[in-house]
């Protein structure tokens, strides 16, 4: 018998020792996912700086600090992936809002209309 596994209450226990590894490189993790994805655990966090591009050294450095205490609270066998935001990230909540201000950014309206899709791309300053 298989033991159903709470991804929410896995993601209350890590996001607290995700966030303070972050702090503790000057970072903040914008996004923290914990997804099944083809049979398979995947947690992936998005990370921010507010002073500097996110760099490989960054992300790396986030992943070897988390790597055993991450171990000890997930209880099933996950990839971790540790990026930055990119992009073409969606802006979800304030946090994200807050990161693009004074920053270019896009934004596309989708219009649908019976079987056609049509993408507008509008440029904010």
């Amino acid at each position: 018998m298989k033991q159903e596994l709470n991804r929410h209450e896995i993601l209350e226990k890590i996001t607290p020792v995700i966030e303070n590894t972050a702090v503790r490189y000057n970072l903040i993790p914008i996004e923290i996912e914990f997804v099944k994805e083809n049979h398979r655990w995947f947690l992936r966090i998005y990370l921010y700086s507010y002073d500097h591009d996110i760099t490989l050294d960054d992300c790396e450095n986030v992943t070897r600090s988390l790597n055993d205490f991450l171990d000890e609270l997930i209880p099933v066998k996950y990839y971790l992936e540790v990026s930055s935001v990119g992009i073409e990230k969606p802006l979800r909540n304030l946090e994200e809002i807050k990161t693009a201000i004074n920053n270019y950014i896009y934004v596309i309206e989708y219009i649908y209309t019976f079987r056609w899709k049509y993408i507008n791309i509008h440029y904010i300053f």
